[in-house]
């Protein structure tokens, strides 16, 4: 195959050929560039929102030091007190505290919302026990039939029917921090054995990155069989 696409390439004119080596290598450029851009702008905005706060107070307790120096110290600074804090939340004494907070905070107009939105998105993402992983990628069946998107799921939630829905984030091409949040019924979602970093792939590139077969698994027949005890066989006498 490869073969034949050099001789195919060979009998196109030198200008065609220029212009598919110069399309081929910007593609190529832009899909190393735009994910390091990327990453590079989310880092900052993560120091500025965080550790970056402590800056001016490191800068005034130390005196006059390099500016790499100021930001490791308050990266560490702000890890320490990280673990701090989740160290004390490790205790009972550490959970009434946060829970007394918790009420002070949701006690305060507008403050109230902005807290409980972001601890669900915190939460939603965050490493929990149960049978299905946040952050778990499927394929559903979207926007249309006979067609699908990959989304990564994010719980499960019954209606009042009493059937049972995935709550699924589908992320849009190139920029996966927007999308649409979708409520999928089990028979429509499948299980595709991709990790999450194989899926950011498929949709920043558009599906350029992408394997070439996809292993499918019905959701409700994981589920089933999650929920079915395995029975043990007795030793034969």
């Amino acid at each position: 195959m490869l073969s034949e696409w050099r001789k195919r390439r060979k009998s196109l004119p030198m200008w065609q050929r220029f212009r598919s080596d110069m399309r081929m290598r910007l593609v190529s450029g832009l899909l190393v560039i735009v994910p390091v851009g990327i990453t590079v702008f989310a880092l900052g905005f993560l120091y500025d929102l965080t550790a970056g706060k402590l800056s001016p107070f490191i800068e005034r307790w130390t005196g006059p030091m390099p500016e790499y120096v100021v930001v490791s110290i308050s990266v560490l600074a702000f890890c320490g007190a990280v673990y701090l804090v989740g160290f004390v939340a490790n205790f009972v004494v550490g959970r009434k505290l946060l829970a007394l907070a918790e009420a002070v905070i949701r006690r305060i107009p507008f403050v109230k919302t902005i807290y409980i939105a972001s601890k669900q998105v915190v939460e939603g993402f965050s490493p929990q026990e149960g049978e299905l992983k946040p952050k778990e990628v499927i394929l559903i069946e979207w926007p249309a039939p006979g067609m699908k998107a990959v989304g990564f799921l994010t719980g499960r939630i019954q209606l009042p029917d009493g059937r049972e829905y995935l709550k699924v984030f589908v992320p849009t091409t190139p920029n996966i921090s927007v999308g649409l949040f979708q409520l999928v019924a089990l028979e429509d979602a499948h299980h595709c054995k991709l990790s999450v970093e194989e899926a950011i792939k498929l949709i920043v590139s558009a599906g350029i990155i992408a394997p070439s077969s996809l292993a499918l698994k019905p959701v409700s027949k994981t589920l089933s069989e999650k929920r079915t005890p395995r029975r043990q066989s007795l030793p034969s006498s």
